[in-house]
């Protein structure tokens, strides 16, 4: 006879009674209320969100729990027809056996993945720490062209209002926002500008720490200030929530702004070397003439984006290297926990979906964990990805 988890964990039977209550639990007073033995070890979590999914409590994120606690009984009913498991259909066997069965391709992957190391807790903050401050390299290189960085920001409020690409919105002329989405560009520009006052105190900071002897009670106070200044700095970064997608736009942005810039730039130059060389009275005039122009255009565009272009490729480059920086440790939290996923997804493989996809939804949930992740809180990431990893396949 099966024990079940909260015979074994009685701090769990408070947790139940509010969940039956309200019809849901947060991701935090589950972690807050049980034993670190036990938020620490996946497998048994797991257990417990499975006893909980069977006793309908959903485990929730505090934004979700905020939207629900306004409409929870209007949409309990759509989101279990949606998210709960459904009986097999397809293929009941066990996940071993379903395994066995796998290609060999997919086999050789399960192989590898075995052999990466496991993380332990100071690990997961190491990578973390570098996720961070790729994410802060870029935004400290925004705050610096707060006119581009706004400029950007009404573009990306005008994709995601009219569903197009931020190469055509460039190309055109920027509409008129609502009110709502202004604002939220005032409130961003605001923000990026908190950044830049941040980081600008943190150099000054350092400069002063150099000058200070390391075994000195000035020299802690200013490390102190500038860690300070540094989780502040990544505080702002979580609260201006950028998105993969709105990263993605950002890119698509800086790269067509560079594009528009490089065109004329390129001209000029070729035109100029021509000019040295070319002896033809009309042939100079036209070199000459093309390059008034396209000098203009340049005037133009740096009117247009108020940036100078050697400083727009300065910008670009900062903002390419904090990208791959925050992509490369982003891809070692995942590779480092997709055995995690195997062995939650082997609890699923009699619901209906195959072994394989079931991995893949579990993939899926294990990078929105990898973006919402937050050390500072204190989770251990294997541990708040299961929640992740389990709301991803059950609604799968």
């Amino acid at each position: 006879m099966r024990v079940q988890v909260e015979e074994k964990y009685p701090e769990l039977n408070k947790l139940i009674q509010t969940g039956k209550e309200r019809g849901f639990i947060m991701y935090e007073e589950l972690y807050d209320n049980l034993p670190e033995e036990v938020t620490g070890i996946a497998e048994e979590l797991d257990d417990i969100y499975m006893r909980l999914s069977e006793l309908d409590i959903d485990v929730v994120d505090a934004e979700t729990a905020e939207a629900a606690a306004e409409g929870r009984e209007g949409e309990r009913g759509q989101a279990q027809a949606e998210g709960a498991p459904q009986p097999s259909k397809a293929d009941g066997r066990p996940a071993g056996e379903q395994l066995e069965k796998t290609n060999d391709p997919v086999r050789m992957y399960l192989r590898e993945m075995g052999t990466v190391k496991l993380l332990d807790r100071d690990g997961e903050v190491e990578i973390a720490q570098r996720i961070e401050a790729g994410e802060a390299r870029v935004f400290i290189a925004l705050s610096k062209d707060l006119q581009l960085l706004e400029l950007f920001l009404r573009t990306n409020e005008q994709a995601r209002r009219d569903r197009r690409g931020m190469r055509e919105l460039l190309q055109g002329h920027i509409r008129e926002l609502d009110e709502k989405a202004a604002e939220r560009v005032r409130e961003g520009v605001r923000l990026f500008g908190e950044i830049n006052d941040l980081d600008e105190e943190s150099h000054e900071l350092r400069q002063r720490l150099h000058r200070c002897k390391r075994t000195g009670k000035r020299h802690q106070e200013l490390s102190d200030k500038i860690a300070a200044n540094i989780a502040e700095i990544a505080l702002k970064v979580r609260k201006a929530d950028f998105t993969t997608t709105t990263r993605n736009r950002l890119l698509t942005f800086l790269n067509e702004v560079d594009r528009q810039f490089s065109i004329p730039i390129q001209t000029v130059a070729k035109d100029r070397k021509k000019l040295q060389q070319e002896r033809n009275v009309e042939r100079r005039k036209f070199y000459t003439a093309r390059v008034a122009r396209y000098e203009e255009e340049l005037a133009h565009l740096e009117e247009r984006f108020e940036v100078p272009y050697d400083r727009l490729k300065l910008l670009l480059a900062e903002v390419r290297r904090g990208e791959g920086e925050t992509d490369r440790a982003k891809q070692e939290l995942i590779v480092a926990n997709l055995r995690l996923v195997v062995s939650i997804a082997k609890k699923y493989t009699n619901r209906g979906l195959q072994f394989l996809d079931l991995i893949q939804e579990g993939n899926i949930g294990l990078m929105k964990a990898v973006d919402k992740f937050e050390y500072r809180r204190g989770y251990k990431f294997s541990t708040y990805a299961t929640w992740w990893i389990r709301q991803a396949i059950t609604r799968s």
